[in-house]
């Protein structure tokens, strides 16, 4: 197994429940699931939780492969997570121009079975976070940035509902 494939699958966490999502399946459904900020958005079919912040520079202190930090004013509204479409783009951070996501995904190594798997944060503009491998350039944290955005992906534990899915922090 590639590195790739073995940072991925831990990632995922496809061990515990790979077999409950048929490869090529499209687990999100369309147009996806609203992202909830700040707040709990749950994602039942592919087994996470999304945890979403709002705060200042410190949110960048306790970052790891499950958690990324967004400027927030480059973002814009609605917010929402999916899985890949036909034709999906983006620009990977660090990177001129767009790139197609099936070129990403096969750059990368992600394994054919687990692409629709893979959450995509999005805001109206398009992708801004391929879920634990690359965020987009635009949404990037500069020197400039006053409001912060952590979403952190977190495996779902097993048997817990969550109000199928959503809870808003108040």
């Amino acid at each position: 197994m590639a590195r790739n494939e073995r940072e991925l699958t831990r990632f995922l966490a496809f061990s515990d429940w790979q077999a409950e999502i048929a490869p090529g399946d499209k687990p999100l459904p369309s147009p996806g699931v609203p992202l909830n900020i700040p707040g709990v958005t749950a994602l039942s079919p592919l087994g996470f939780l999304v945890v979403a912040e709002l705060g200042g520079r410190s949110l960048a202190d306790t970052l790891d492969h499950c958690s990324a930090v967004f400027d927030f004013d480059a973002l814009a509204p609605p917010f929402f997570v999916r899985t890949r479409r036909d034709g999906d783009r983006f620009q990977p951070a660090g990177m001129e121009g767009t790139k197609k996501l099936q070129d990403f995904f096969i750059d990368k190594k992600v394994p054919r079975k687990f692409r629709d798997q893979i959450p995509l944060f999005c805001d109206a503009r398009g992708i801004f976070w391929v879920g634990g491998l690359r965020q987009d350039g635009r949404s990037r944290v500069s020197e400039a940035t006053a409001h912060f955005l952590k979403l952190t992906l977190r495996r779902r534990e097993d048997g817990k509902k969550e109000n199928d899915g959503n809870k808003k922090n108040t």
